[in-house]
């Protein structure tokens, strides 16, 4: 076997056993206040081996060129859909880098720069700043050509330019373009889009996945696991609990966030006390009633999030969105975040579902469109609905940390959307047939 096919042998390994963001913490919490002796005790006890920085180190040396590949070849790739049949090319700067040429590509008609970089969505500082020169060194020496920036995905690099980032921070990194920055334009612009905004018609910013067929195979690809992913909501959050659980005591922490800490265990500590009553008092009831356990239990926990849960993931993401060893990763920190979000899509998906299905039950060749409103609405009103929250009992299971004061009318509302969130995982998992199916759940008329 090749030698450098072993180094991959054991990072694969390691990868596959291992969660590497669990296994950093363990260590970070179990290394605290040790001495000589006791570290060794304690990574012999969890089993370190030290192969697994030589397998790295190897695989370090062998891709450390990635990136010049990826940027050479995916300029080479993208020519053939980027350029006109008359168009000269001047030049193309195929290192990454600093080649000594203005841009990655010139040509008769156009000055251009290329940014391959696969968006976390995170605190990506660095590759921010890389993207404003790119923008600046279009704006400032493209002349009269046109001037395009090439990137794959557009989402993250426009928040970025319509974001209120200070300039200062973006160029602290980078003295020349500082000064040259500060020499033309002084303290004219504060924020990166005030830059933009002034230079935004100038700039075209084109997304290669929809340009060019082999990003749109990865594009594709990144959809599909996106729209597959699910965040994992009982795990995480449990993990979570147990990550600040270890500090809320630490003294080596400020007391100030030692109590943040302890706050954050006890609401998680109420969270995972209502996900117990969802799966052993909630879900056994949607069983008994619909015939079938949803296959996805992720979107009944999901369907229940109230908006008063979303601030305590906003805090943590806030407080730690730049530790890359972090127990939960900060796409999963964001869906955390956005639940409460998606619960209100499942319930305008499960009233849609509703309206629909209860129109083709009631419907009659004779039925005037006022009637048929009117009968529509006696059946999915918050009050009819909320019988059936009660039976479900959703509302006292619902993930919500804002204190039981709620007054009759505002509880027959939330009891509806509720409802109306189940029958939205109910249209996801079986379609319109199922909520049709379910409809004498809400008034024993329509089945």
């Amino acid at each position: 076997m090749h030698e450098s096919s072993s180094g991959f042998k054991i990072i694969e390994d390691f990868y596959m056993q291992n969660n590497l963001r669990q296994t950093i913490s363990d260590f970070e919490f179990s290394l605290r206040q040790k001495n000589l002796s006791e570290i060794n005790a304690q990574l012999r006890e969890k089993q370190f081996d030290p192969d697994v920085l030589m397998a790295a180190l190897e695989l370090k040396d062998i891709v450390g060129q990635i990136n010049t590949i990826i940027h050479a070849w995916g300029i080479l790739v993208s020519l053939p859909y980027i350029l006109s049949q008359d168009e000269q090319v001047e030049y193309v700067s195929l290192g990454a880098g600093n080649t000594g040429k203005k841009f990655d590509l010139k040509t008769s008609r156009r000055v251009a720069e290329f940014k391959f970089i696969s968006w976390k969505g995170g605190s990506e500082s660095i590759r921010q700043n890389g993207l404003f020169k790119d923008f600046y060194n279009l704006v400032e020496n493209g002349g009269n050509l046109e001037k395009y920036l090439y990137v794959t995905g557009t989402e993250h690099p426009i928040r970025f330019f319509k974001g209120s980032r200070d300039l200062k921070s973006v160029l602290s990194k980078d003295r020349l373009l500082s000064d040259s920055f500060f020499k033309k334009y002084g303290n004219k612009y504060t924020n990166v889009n005030e830059f933009y905004n002034e230079f935004k018609d100038s700039i075209k910013i084109v997304d290669l996945q929809t340009v060019v067929p082999e990003f749109s195979k990865d594009l594709a690809g990144r959809k599909k696991l996106t729209t597959e992913k699910n965040v994992e909501i009982k795990v995480n959050i449990q993990n979570l609990r147990d990550y600040f659980s270890r500090f809320k005591t630490d003294s080596g922490y400020k007391p100030t966030k030692r109590q943040k800490f302890n706050k954050w265990v006890k609401e998680f500590d109420q969270i995972l006390e209502q996900i117990g009553k969802i799966e052993t008092i909630v879900s056994p009831k949607l069983k008994v009633d619909l015939g079938y356990s949803f296959t996805d239990g992720n979107l009944v926990l999901n369907a229940l999030f109230q908006p008063s849960a979303k601030k305590i993931f906003s805090e943590i993401k806030k407080e730690f969105n730049s530790l890359s060893s972090f127990i939960v990763s900060y796409d999963d920190l964001e869906l955390l975040e956005s639940c409460s979000d998606r619960a209100n899509t499942l319930a305008w998906i499960g009233d849609a579902s509703i309206k629909y299905a209860i129109s083709s039950k009631i419907w009659k060749l004779d039925i005037s469109t006022e009637d048929l409103n009117d009968t529509r609405k006696m059946y999915e009103s918050n009050e009819n609905f909320s019988l059936l929250c009660d039976r479900w009992q959703l509302f006292q299971s619902r993930i919500n940390l804002d204190p039981e004061d709620e007054k009759p009318t505002s509880a027959y509302k939330i009891k509806g959307t509720l409802v109306e969130a189940i029958f939205g995982v109910i249209y996801i998992e079986k379609g319109l047939k199922g909520v049709e199916e379910a409809l004498y759940l809400i008034d024993k008329s329509l089945k």
